[in-house]
């Protein structure tokens, strides 16, 4: 039996990826559903946490997602009071995305609901492993970002 390689072994954690962003969502969005939120809605808003203000396409950008799909989704959001559309002094026709003081205090009780449905996972698991995996993950996550990207734009050239 011969010995694996790195993109053997990459090839693996791909592999069960599927499986558990399925079931991660299943979990996570019970958290969602109970508020009457989407897990496509509730990425628009972990965006907006993590950048402060973004754009439209900006957004699109980092979920890999159509600018369109953005929208619908962030005026979903905006219709709840969640997120706010604010004039964006870099362009005059692309409004910034910020969450709203609403949206800020829901996205903080969603998260630290999930953060108590993960902490009996954690608990089983040694930190340091954990930590390993989220810089391999942090790392595989940009590379195939990057990737897609790159397939996007070869597309749109043909």
């Amino acid at each position: 039996m011969t010995a694996m390689s790195g993109a053997d072994h990459l090839h693996a954690v791909l592999f069960t990826l599927r499986p558990l962003q399925t079931s991660t969502a299943k979990v996570l969005g019970e958290v969602t559903a109970e508020i009457g939120l989407s897990l496509p809605e509730r990425a628009i808003m972990e965006v907006l946490n993590a950048t402060g203000e973004s754009t439209v396409p900006q957004i699109g950008r980092s979920l890999l997602l159509p600018r369109q799909v953005v929208q619908r989704l962030a005026d979903a959001v905006h219709e709840r009071g969640l997120i706010e559309f604010v004039p964006n002094p870099a362009h005059r026709r692309s409004r910034l995305l910020r969450l709203s003081a609403a949206g800020r205090e829901l996205f903080d009780r969603i998260l630290a609901e999930e953060t108590k449905l993960l902490a009996p996972v954690a608990e089983t698991l040694d930190p340091r492993d954990i930590e390993a995996c989220a810089r391999v993950m942090a790392a595989l996550n940009a590379a195939m970002h990057t990737m897609a990207q790159q397939l996007g734009d070869a597309d749109q050239t043909e």
